[in-house]
């Protein structure tokens, strides 16, 4: 965890893999990976870390003004969503589109998605079928 007084020019030498923390800024800080440098934020008692954006598509003086920003603000955690949830979100999104004249209408993409995804939940389903007895196989074979 090294602290660095971050300037443009230190930020563009910045080579190796890690994350630096500024010292002008508490809790801000640069990952540098293989690929791009992220700038980041970590906020609140579960020290959640908050992607500001990459550099240099976002300046040390645009990501330092995003992160006290955020450092005043309370953060929050992502609403995590279930799979039949999402689904239905998607089989909406997918009714409301309007198709071209050379793509997959809604309604095929729905019965695609709806045979390789959506698990089947009847009482022959081959997850059910080996968490109650092995033996009930051999009846459907």
């Amino acid at each position: 965890m090294p602290k660095l007084h971050m300037t443009d020019v230190v930020v563009a030498r910045l080579k190796f893999n890690g994350t630096y923390y500024d010292e002008m800024t508490p809790a801000f800080g640069l990952r540098v990976g293989k690929n791009r440098k992220t700038w980041f934020v970590v906020r609140g008692r579960e020290r959640l870390r908050t992607n500001i954006g990459q550099y240099p598509t976002v300046s040390l003086a645009d990501a330092r003004k995003e992160a006290r920003k955020l450092l005043t603000q309370e953060p929050t955690k992502a609403d995590r969503i279930t799979f039949d949830a999402a689904y239905d979100l998607y089989k909406e999104a997918l009714k409301s589109k309007r198709s071209g004249p050379n793509t997959i209408t809604s309604g095929c993409w729905i019965n695609i998605c709806s045979r390789r995804w959506v698990p089947r939940s009847s009482p022959t389903s081959p997850t059910r079928i080996l968490l109650r007895s092995p033996t009930r196989l051999q009846g459907l074979a």
